[in-house]
């Protein structure tokens, strides 16, 4: 089950749906897993980089940090070792 993240079009997955899809990833390399806990935890990478560029810096371009921000979230994904007290 997707639920919907406050005012944003983004659907995050509920607790339950979020074990069985980091167990469907973990265990079975499922891909479409993988790709759900991208776009699952995505919104970080966007809320991080909006903090960030508050006052943006000359020169920096938003979206440059948001790619490097997905790039980084995709490797934590890839390295990730599903713990019960450990999140992302």
């Amino acid at each position: 089950m997707k639920r919907k993240f406050a005012n944003a079009n983004i659907m995050l997955l509920s607790p339950e749906t979020l074990k069985s899809t980091w167990e469907d990833f973990y265990v079975y390399k499922k891909p479409l897993a993988r790709a759900d806990l991208i776009q699952h935890y995505s919104y970080l990478v966007r809320v991080t980089a909006g903090r960030l560029f508050a006052v943006p810096p000359v020169g920096a371009d938003r979206e440059d940090l948001v790619s490097a921000g997905v790039i980084g979230l995709i490797k934590a994904v890839d390295h990730c070792e599903p713990h019960p007290r450990r999140e992302i």
